[in-house]
Parts: structure tokens; C-alpha cells; sequence
């Protein structure tokens, strides 16, 4: 099974699962006084499972209140994620899975009748399954036997793996044709939409390199005190806050999935120095980058 994870929420440019099967699971447990998940998003669907704690989620400009307990089914292409810093320690679970792998090939009835409404773009972009829902106690064995079935691979997993997410979103699917409240409709002004995105990729797809206000103000034509009170209504910290953030994130992967030194994944990940990514990340993880990497080894 893949191993906890401390944070999450890169551009999701990585692959989840493989092409024959694309189904990934992570464990994601996530410190106090941190930004839970940055504001990404990806081309699969994510079922959250919030297990510890609480936070604030944001999905394409709906902020909901989640706690232990609550499951969200998230669309696939739906800009999601938090940006208030955590008062307390909070875990959750996620299945990734491509829409594809469950449509199957061709318009059989499943994909018809039942997926195809459900993934809708007028059903919303989300569905919110608090923990007092009638379903909750299936939905959330068929993610606990998702993530067993994982961990033991046993012969034929894969077959049993797709059953029990199917058993998952008829759960969702119930709830959605139950309860139209359930379905997170678009309440976001779609200028300012369009804007947090231009925002968000030119942030993954620069902060290797020296990003200033002024610059990134200049990409989305606002002024810099526009912007910078823009940014900060809708991402709740500094501009700079958020760069630094998804640079370290970056940089967490670097360090715990690769052995490259210091110095070559403060110059990966846009920071000045060796030292000033060593400091920068003491501040964001309470210890050293090598012994971090000592400690995710163990």
C-alpha cells in the first residue's frame, strides 16, 4: 500500500495507478499549523474519506466545513483543496480512479443510466457525504476493502477492487438522486474561476524558477494591490506564502522519494540556496531535510 503521506496537493502531473489499471490510494495525514491540501486538481475522480480532525475544503469556490467522518466524491477536473492552516492534526483517505476504468468501452447501460448523470457538469462539481447519511456505513466499508484489498494484492484483487468501487459510488449515486442538496452546485463567479486557474498553472508550471508579485500580478493584468488582495480573499495567506508552499511540497517529494542532495533539490524546486531550503523547510516540518528523509526511511 502506498505509504502515509505528511502533505499533499502538487499539480497532479503524476500518474495514479498504471494505464491497465488506474485506481491509486493514499493514507494522508496532515499536521497542525499546516495547509492541509494546496489547490490542485486532476483528470481523475477522488473520493475523500476525512477520518481525524477538520478543515476547511474549498471546490471551485464553494468552501465547505468538513469533519471525521465526512466523504466527498470530487470530480474529475475540479480545482479543490484548502488554503486555512490546520488547529489541529487531521487524516483522511483517497481513491483516485479514471472515469474510464468504470464507464468501461462503449454506452452500456451502467454508463447511461447511472454514470453518465451523476458526473453530469449541471450535477455539480461535487457530491458531500456528511457521516449521518443512511448509505454512510456502506460507503464506508467499500473504502475500508478498498484499501485491505490493496495492501494484500491477492490473486485477482483488481476484480474485487472495481466491484467494491462500484458498490462506492451507488452509495453517492443514491444520494445524489435522493438529495439534490447533496450535489455542489457552481457558485463561483467564472471570472474569478478563470482567474485563480491562470493563477494556479503558472504557479506549477514556474516555481522552479524566481516568481515575484509584480510579475504574477502582470500574467492575470491586475495591479499589484489588486491582486494582492485577490489572492488573499480567495487563497487566505501571501502570494509568496502560497509559492514557497508548493515549492516545498515539491521538495518534500524530492527528498523522501529520491536521493538527490540538498543542494540540487533546492535548485529543482526554485529556492536561492541550500540554505535557504534548509531553513524554509525546518520552518514548515519542525526538522532538517536529511533527517526528515532519515525518518520517512525508517
Amino acid at each position: 500500500m502506498k505509504k502515509a503521506a505528511r502533505v499533499t496537493g502538487l499539480k497532479e502531473k503524476k500518474q495514479h495507478g498504471d494505464q491497465m489499471f488506474p485506481v491509486a490510494i493514499y493514507d494522508v495525514f496532515m499536521d497542525a499549523g499546516k495547509v492541509p491540501v494546496y489547490l490542485h486538481w486532476h483528470e481523475e475522480l477522488e473520493i475523500l474519506f476525512f477520518t481525524e480532525g477538520s478543515t476547511t475544503f474549498l471546490i471551485e469556490g464553494t468552501e465547505l466545513s468538513l469533519t471525521a467522518g465526512d466523504m466527498l466524491l470530487v470530480k474529475p477536473g475540479a480545482l479543490h483543496g484548502g488554503h486555512d492552516k490546520l488547529t489541529a492534526p487531521a487524516a483522511y483517505r483517497a481513491i483516485l480512479v479514471r472515469y474510464e476504468f468504470l464507464a468501461g468501452i462503449g454506452q452500456d447501460r451502467i454508463g447511461r443510466k447511472y454514470l453518465e448523470p451523476l458526473f453530469a457538469a449541471k450535477s455539480g462539481n461535487y457530491i458531500h457525504m456528511p457521516g449521518w447519511y443512511r448509505m454512510h456505513g456502506q460507503a464506508a466499508e467499500a473504502v475500508k476493502a478498498v484499501f485491505s484489498l490493496f495492501e494484500e494484492q491477492g490473486k485477482g484483487y483488481e476484480l474485487l477492487v472495481k466491484a467494491r468501487l462500484f458498490e462506492l459510488f451507488y452509495s453517492f449515486y443514491l444520494l445524489a438522486d435522493e438529495n439534490e442538496s447533496g450535489k455542489g452546485k457552481d457558485t463561483f463567479n467564472m471570472r474569478s474561476n478563470g482567474k485563480i486557474r491562470e493563477i494556479y498553472d503558472f504557479v506549477q508550471e514556474n516555481y522552479q524558477e524566481k516568481i515575484t508579485v509584480g510579475q504574477m500580478a502582470r500574467q492575470v493584468h491586475f495591479s499589484e494591490g489588486y491582486f494582492c488582495r485577490f489572492f488573499k480573499d480567495n487563497f487566505h495567506m501571501s502570494f509568496m506564502e502560497y509559492v514557497n508552499g508548493v515549492r516545498l511540497q515539491q521538495a518534500e517529494y524530492l527528498v523522501t522519494e529520491t536521493d538527490k542532495s540538498m543542494e540540487e533539490i533546492a535548485g529543482e524546486t526554485g529556492f536561492s540556496s541550500s540554505n535557504y531550503f534548509a531553513a524554509a523547510f525546518r520552518r514548515a516540518y519542525g526538522i532538517s531535510p536529511l533527517k526528515y528523509r532519515s525518518e520517512m526511511i525508517k
